[in-house]
Formats: structure tokens, C-alpha cells, sequence
């Protein structure tokens, strides 16, 4: 929570962020393991704290508690440094849905287009912990964004290609099944509750 008297979830204050990322002294051999390979003091862990808010604001977005989820991607962007492109791809695809959740479709296309361009100039030495990411996660996530802001037009050009995409992959049964629901949400969005529950009954079919 923000110390400051005047708390504004949705604005939070320069001096709250700069505590709140403030860099640790010594030197952190832990940093080695879990961050990039330089060991630089807390370097590391600042990114995987950054990328835990980012999930957690993910979380919340679920739950429509969407002035938490602004305020923790909001701290997560602030870091002291500048992030490797692929932390900042996972933050990005993270605010791609809570704008979608809350409705504000123009921060959900810029979300979309900031996941895309980071990923590009992605490297070797991101954290190993973002190497999920793909532009195959950012489209599914863009999609399900879509279907958050009640939009099925725009959400179905993501969704079909979602699921070819996971299906080609062979991934995991799950994967297969929320696509697949994404698709039968487009359905009951338009009112066709017939097509949505047959693909319903679709989705646990492999």
C-alpha cells in the first residue's frame, strides 16, 4: 500500500516507487543464479520481483480488482534500470489484458504492440524465467483481452489462430481447452448460445 497520505491507487507517487525499488548494497552472489549472469547487486532480483507483481496484477485483473492490477503493473514498469526487452514483453502482455478487463481498448492495443516490439529485440541473456513468451502468447492474450472488453468482432481474429497455433505445438490438454472456450466466448457474446455450448462440450475433446 502507498505510505503517502494523499493515496491514490491509480496514481501512484515517485517517492513511494523509488523506496519500493530502492537497490540493495553488497554483493549478491543469489543474483547469479536467479537474474543475469553479472551478479550485479540485486539486479536480478528487482526483475523477478518486477515479474511477480506483473503476475499478481494478472491475478487481480481476474478478480476485477483492476485499480490493484493498474497499481501493481504500474510498479512493475518502474524500475531503476531498463528492463531486458523480454521482462518488459511480460509486463506489457500482462497489461494487454487488464486493459481488456477494464475496458480501456486503446491501452490494450499499445500493451499489445509494446509485447511485440520487446519481443524483437529480445536476446540470449533475458532471464531465463521469460523465455515462455512467445508472439503466439501475446495474440492469445490479446484475444482473450478482446473478449474481456465484450468486443467479439475484434477478439476473433486472434482466437482461431490461437488454436491452430496450440494444437500444431502439441502442448497441453489445458491449452487446448481454454482456447477452445476462448472461441465458444465469442459465441455467447453474440447471443449464439447453441455454437457456444457445442464448442463447450468441444473442449475437453482431443
Amino acid at each position: 500500500m502507498c505510505p503517502c497520505p494523499d493515496e491514490r491507487p491509480r496514481a501512484l507517487h515517485k517517492s513511494c516507487s523509488a523506496v519500493y525499488w530502492r537497490k540493495p548494497t553488497g554483493v549478491c552472489e543469489e543474483d547469479r543464479a536467479w537474474g543475469h549472469a553479472d551478479g550485479g547487486c540485486g539486479a536480478g532480483r528487482l526483475e523477478i520481483t518486477a515479474n511477480l507483481l506483473a503476475s499478481a496484477a494478472y491475478q487481480a485483473s481476474w478478480l476485477n480488482q483492476n485499480a490493484e492490477a493498474n497499481t501493481l503493473l504500474d510498479i512493475a514498469e518502474r524500475l531503476p534500470d531498463q528492463p531486458p526487452p523480454r521482462l518488459s514483453a511480460v509486463i506489457a502482455q500482462r497489461e494487454v489484458f487488464a486493459a481488456g478487463r477494464r475496458r480501456d481498448t486503446d491501452a490494450l492495443r499499445r500493451a499489445r504492440d509494446t509485447a511485440h516490439d520487446q519481443l524483437e529485440r529480445a536476446g540470449n541473456d533475458d532471464p531465463w524465467w521469460s523465455a515462455w513468451l512467445s508472439h503466439h502468447a501475446v495474440d492469445s492474450a490479446t484475444g482473450r483481452a478482446w473478449l474481456a472488453a465484450q468486443d467479439p468482432d475484434a477478439a476473433e481474429p486472434y482466437l482461431p489462430q490461437s488454436l491452430a497455433a496450440v494444437d500444431d505445438a502439441g502442448l497441453y490438454p489445458r491449452d487446448h481447452m481454454l482456447a477452445v472456450l476462448d472461441l465458444a466466448d465469442t459465441h455467447r457474446l453474440r447471443g449464439d448460445r447453441a455454437a457456444a455450448l457445442d464448442l463447450t462440450r468441444q473442449a475437453t475433446i482431443r
